[in-house]
């Protein structure tokens, strides 16, 4: 796996604060950048603490120490403000430098950590003779919308100085380090493409599944699929991505075709899924086009006879170099499948494949592993029951695998407790930091239950979706919650709840839970002592937003939610991201 990727030196990206409804309101709009990108490296960065205690209240703003500024430091940016008091940026900081005043004594820096917000002014460190100082940003989304002003002090009084800076955190911190979103230009990547970065923010991943097209004809195929992920590394924040790595399938082949034409043909869609272990060293990369009929683990690649079962493929890195530890199947893969549908919403491709890897998730180890396979056809029930009938098209499943040493081998087989036909269960799976917590989202679910272990059995509504949570003991399963939405209406309408479940987060102990809605609705639920219950809805204040919790993500101690949503008109490619913070068991945004 040594053919590499050279990138892009630097450029800029175009983000900016914005607020809403005249709200101090913590979000970023960003266009052109991964929109799993920015959850990813925003909440690696605010995860802080061990997450032991969910209703833990967010770490203290940090204090400041007065060091001397370097003269060109490494990584800094543009500068804004007056020559009376002005920022620099750096990596993760601030420097400010201010003009000297002869009756001063001694100067203080005071901080408004959420500008028009409810947060009180306050002095940030203690008083500094010089004139600089360097101001650390650690907890960057606490200080989204944050300004500064400066105040002399002589022997009898002090007093402000007349500017106010109002910085753009974001400039401040790792995805502006040198490179910007151009570390992803050589790669086409979008707002969907899959992006992780490791927990110590020093491996970044891209998934490149390479499209054949489906609406274009001639269409010419490829003689080979060139799917890929690339892997980029730096040694520290603030030092600039180098590529180390190209991987590819270990039994990439042509493109599955409907006939000899080739009217019509797929991918393997090799690194549609990631999940990525916290040091980077463990790497799972999803298929959900592979074509073997191969069942468990490292079985026959060569096989191409069930369209679309797809596949997960392990990689491991020692010292600088990636090799493939597992190839893994699900445990029932059709033994032949070469259906191929032309319905209108899918054009024409492989309509009855199991879609295994249609979601993965890694312990924070990197020895667990949870599979999606939204296609699974069994009709059984919740924890290894029978996966051999097909009863349930398209009912859904799960399964985890556990590695002991480098050998991978099937952990457990998961169902819904309400199995039915076209739940799409497995649609999003999320581990906790230990793998003991498993989230999985069925999108649609058609209960009409709400909240925490509702009634199961109803099913004739519209897909509202479900979430279910299970927990493991020394590799034993049981279900632990059925989670719905605490409401079947969106908010602010009349319009049904649909597709909850479609992307689930759970913090690093696994006792807070986030979930997203394609209408336009997140929810964050809590455990305690093996019980879960709903703790906050949340949606946009303002009317022209959409697509507002079709991604979630979760900090390492369950403090803070962020979610994404798109404005009504903006380009396909733009985003903001919206903040929210738990204090006790109180959310705001």
């Amino acid at each position: 796996m040594s053919n590499v990727t050279p990138l892009l030196s630097s450029v800029t990206a175009n983000a900016a604060l914005r607020s809403l409804g005249g709200l101090a309101t913590p979000r970023w709009r960003a266009a052109g950048i991964s929109t799993s990108l920015m959850l990813s490296l925003l909440l690696s960065a605010c995860g802080g603490g061990s997450g032991d205690n969910a209703s833990e209240p967010p770490p203290p703003a940090p204090t400041p120490t007065s060091v001397p500024v370097p003269g060109t430091p490494n990584g800094a940016f543009d500068t804004i403000g007056t020559a009376e008091f002005s920022l620099r940026y750096g990596v993760e900081r601030y420097d400010f430098v201010w003009s000297r005043s002869a009756p001063a004594t001694h100067y203080e820096l005071w901080e408004d950590p959420d500008g028009l917000g409810p947060l009180p002014e306050a002095q940030a460190g203690s008083a500094i003779t010089g004139t600089r100082h360097t101001f650390e940003i650690k907890q960057l989304h606490q200080r989204v919308n944050a300004t500064y002003r400066l105040r002399e002090c002589n022997g009898t009084s002090c007093s402000f100085r007349a500017t106010t800076l109002a910085p753009d955190a974001l400039r401040a911190h790792f995805l502006f380090d040198r490179q910007g979103s151009s570390v992803l230009a050589p790669f086409n990547a979008t707002a969907g493409t899959p992006v992780l970065v490791s927990a110590d923010l020093k491996t970044l991943v891209i998934g490149a599944p390479d499209p054949v097209s489906t609406t274009t004809l001639p269409r010419p195929t490829p003689a080979v699929d060139d799917s890929a992920v690339h892997i980029l590394v730096r040694s520290a924040v603030g030092v600039a991505w180098q590529p180390q790595a190209r991987l590819q399938a270990s039994n990439r082949r042509a493109p599955a075709c409907n006939n000899a034409a080739q009217d019509y043909c797929h991918s393997s869609s090799f690194g549609a899924g990631l999940a990525l272990s916290a040091d980077g060293n463990t790497l799972a990369v999803s298929a959900t086009g592979e074509t073997s009929n191969a069942r468990g683990v490292n079985g026959d690649q060569a096989n191409t006879d069930s369209l679309a079962a797809g596949a997960v493929y392990v990689f491991a890195r020692t010292g600088g170099s990636w090799s493939q530890q597992a190839y893994v199947k699900a445990s029932n893969t059709p033994a032949r499948n070469n259906t191929w549908c032309n319905l209108s919403y899918w054009a024409t491709q492989p309509c009855d494949g199991q879609n295994f890897g249609a979601s993965v998730a890694l312990s924070a180890d990197g020895s667990l592993l949870a599979v999606g396979a939204t296609g699974d056809d069994s009709k059984s029930t919740g924890v290894n029951g029978d996966a051999n009938d097909t009863l349930a098209v398209f009912a859904g499943a799960v399964h985890t695998y556990a590695r002991t040493g480098s050998t991978w081998a099937p952990q457990a087989y998961l169902k819904a407790s309400n199995t039915d036909a076209g739940d799409g269960f497995g649609t999003s799976v999320s581990l906790s930091a230990d793998g003991s917590t498993l989230a999985v989202g069925a999108i649609f679910e058609r209960s009409s239950a709400t909240g925490v272990g509702g009634n199961q059995s109803d099913n004739a509504q519209s897909p509202f979706g479900a979430v279910y949570v299970f927990s493991q003991d020394r590799g034993s399963w049981s279900q632990q919650a059925y989670v719905k939405a605490p409401v079947n209406t969106v908010v602010g309408g009349t319009e049904p709840m649909s597709y909850f479940g479609g992307r689930t987060a759970l913090s690093a102990h696994g006792d807070t839970l986030a979930v997203g809605s394609v209408r336009g609705m997140a929810f964050v639920y809590a455990r305690a002592q093996n019980t879960w219950q709903a703790q906050a809805h949340m949606f946009p204040a303002g009317p022209n937003v959409i697509r507002f919790g079709e991604a979630v993500g979760v900090s390492a101690d369950g403090n803070s939610v962020v979610t994404a949503a798109q404005d009504v008109g903006s380009e396909a490619s733009a985003f903001t991201l919206y903040f929210f913070s738990r204090t006790g068991g109180t959310w705001s945004q």
